[in-house]
């Protein structure tokens, strides 16, 4: 219609630039939302969906164990490299049901639908975290805690739960690395200290 009323106005020019700044407007704003390390959504993200859930929801937090252990006698990119395997375990075993969220340091958490199969899902990132573990020995082990969020909780205290499940996850995984490390050393004198990846 600009065309007919001023023929010397090329309208395909403007609408390929318009195009090109909302397209442009539209990466920034997905951008913003994505942490730059894993791919996975940012706490940013994290925030602004959990402020306006309306429906029952699954949250699981994620942490990995002894992961300063890996910083500090492997060097941060060797913990970088960890951190994108666990992320890229977490998006495979989780997104088909729901959100994936790098919400800082080595801690990621998911979103999900209350009908998922949770055990399904942790089998998945179990294997994918195995298969990991044989190109990256120094990958850590993962553990997570779960809480179920109603409309009208405050996802805070939701959160605070799901990490205490966590937490609860973490020390039986130490009791167990410290009773192999009993099995392994029993009867040798000879000093070694045994620590978990």
């Amino acid at each position: 219609m600009i065309q007919v009323i001023l023929p010397h106005l090329h309208t395909s020019w403007l609408s390929a630039s318009l195009l090109a700044i909302l397209y442009f407007v539209y990466c920034n704003i997905m951008w913003q939302q994505l942490d730059g390390l894993t791919g996975l959504l940012n706490q940013t993200s994290y925030l602004n969906k959990t402020s306006s859930l309306k429906r029952k929801s699954i949250l699981i937090v994620f942490d990995l164990d002894n992961f300063k252990y890996v910083n500090d006698n492997y060097g941060h990119l060797v913990g970088d490299e960890c951190l994108k395997e666990v992320a890229a375990g977490i998006k495979k075993a989780y997104s088909g049901s729901g959100l994936c969220y790098r919400i800082g340091g080595d801690e990621f958490c998911a979103l999900l639908d209350i009908k998922t199969d949770l055990s399904a899902c942790a089998q998945v990132l179990i294997s994918e975290l195995e298969t990991r573990r044989k190109s990256l020995e120094v990958l850590p082990y993962v553990s997570m805690g779960v809480a179920e969020f109603r409309p009208g909780d405050n996802i805070n205290k939701v959160k605070d739960l799901a990490d205490n499940n966590m937490y609860e996850m973490k020390r039986i995984h130490k009791e167990k690395v410290a009773a192999k490390a009993s099995e392994k050393n029993y009867g040798k004198n000879n000093g070694e200290i045994y620590t978990e990846r």
